[in-house]
């Protein structure tokens, strides 16, 4: 009985262990092809304008009311600022001052007052260990409902 109980363990342990490279390897592609898919998001005007009226409408009901600050990445055309700045202004009763910051890829922080609603690229992925355990557990139901288990 031990003989057997042994194998069992091993066998138990080699499987943990392939799990624990596949989940590596799904973990070890995520990360720049977020990255590259949120640049990509950004680029795209109609899904660009989805964001950052998104964030507008977050930022809207979280952030006080006043003077907003709005640092954003480059390829926020002048034309689409100048639009969603009058909608803030028209919320907030004040006109934000923006500027690009060199330091974002994609995205947009907004400050007031001190408090900070960060809809960047950086700012969307800073959660790691959160992001990693929902990819996985999405991949992991995927792969199961490719394979017909559930």
């Amino acid at each position: 009985q031990g003989l057997i109980d042994a194998a069992r363990a091993e066998r138990a342990t080699r499987r943990r262990r392939l799990r624990e490279q596949q989940d590596q390897a799904v973990l070890t592609a995520l990360w720049p092809a977020l990255r590259r898919r949120l640049e990509r998001q950004w680029a795209d005007p109609a899904q660009r304008q989805h964001w950052i009226q998104g964030t507008l409408e977050r930022a809207i009901k979280r952030l006080p009311k006043g003077a907003w600050v709005v640092r954003h990445a480059e390829g926020w055309p002048e034309a689409e600022r100048v639009a969603q700045l009058q909608q803030i202004a028209a919320q907030t009763g004040a006109t934000p001052s923006t500027r690009t910051d060199a330091g974002l890829s994609a995205g947009l922080v907004i400050e007031s007052d001190g408090a900070v609603l960060d809809a960047s690229l950086e700012g969307l992925i800073s959660d790691r260990g959160q992001l990693e355990a929902r990819a996985l557990a999405l991949w992991k139901a995927r792969v199961i409902d490719d394979e017909g288990e559930r």
